[in-house]
């Protein structure tokens, strides 16, 4: 199993508990120019980024929350493990282009907290995973997509662990079989 930073806290779910899983990404309203400045659409920059795009579910009793390192995972009774996000998703902007993770990561943080406060989170040992970390779903929609839905899209996955990953010499490139096999 693939390395993950050891968890900072973990926490059982005992009522259950929204969570937002990643489905896949959306063209933003933000570009990015050569010189790494963002700007809203309209400017002269041609970079455009991507927002997230994600699926509206929940965490039942039974399940783990995970606060590590680089964002929050769940661990379900099975031992599936994914990321989610406990807070509402936002769309990028100019000004939060180059810190949005960092801020929705914060907002996770809070949400805990809160989650601990109203009793539907409580502190527990760490579970182990039984199972692979699932690649979030990295599937394009249109533009006009939202960004989060209550529904899966139909033929849309939460998880796309379909992707393989393998090594050539001192590169790793997605989607592609190492011939050497």
């Amino acid at each position: 199993m693939a390395y993950l930073p050891a968890a900072q806290r973990t926490l059982d779910v005992v009522s259950p508990v929204t969570i937002y899983r990643q489905i896949g990404r959306r063209p933003s309203e933000v570009y990015v120019d050569d010189a790494m400045t963002a700007a809203e659409a309209g400017r002269t920059a041609r970079h455009r980024l991507k927002d997230r795009v994600y699926w509206r579910t929940r965490a039942e009793p039974g399940s783990q929350i995970q606060d590590r390192p680089g964002g929050t995972l769940v661990v379900t009774a099975t031992g599936e493990c994914y990321p989610v996000l406990l807070s509402e998703p936002t769309p990028l902007t100019a000004a939060t282009a180059f810190t949005h993770a960092d801020l929705a990561i914060k907002a996770d943080q809070r949400a805990i907290d809160q989650l601990v406060a109203a009793g539907s989170l409580v502190a527990a040992a760490p579970r182990r995973r039984k199972r692979q970390l699932s690649r979030p779903a990295d599937r394009m929609f249109e533009d006009d997509h939202p960004l989060v839905v209550d529904a899966l899209p139909a033929g849309v996955t939460p998880s796309d662990d379909r992707v393989r990953v393998a090594r050539f010499g001192t590169y790793w490139a997605r989607g592609a079989r190492n011939s050497a096999r």
